[in-house]
């Protein structure tokens, strides 16, 4: 049989459970305005657009989806295997 859990322990279980969400999304958006403000200095530089592994022209459709790239796609694949 399944065993009932008090409102008690329920409302601690959603209140870590939010916590860890709320700490996820913090996290989250972290990296994202680092790597923002990585491009940002990237465009400074003159050097947004280009591969920071390779060199190579980052494709203009990878730009749009991830204008914070500063990788190829090829390169963000052998980084992450």
């Amino acid at each position: 049989m399944a065993r009932k859990l008090s409102t008690t322990t329920v409302n601690k279980f959603k209140k870590k459970l939010l916590a860890e969400k709320e700490l996820t999304l913090d996290e989250n958006t972290r990296h994202l305005l680092n790597q923002v403000e990585h491009a940002l200095v990237m465009i400074k530089k003159k050097k947004y657009g280009i591969c920071e592994n390779c060199g190579e022209p980052i494709p203009v459709a990878r730009l749009e989806a991830l204008p914070y790239s500063t990788i190829c796609k090829n390169c963000a694949l052998l980084i992450e295997s």
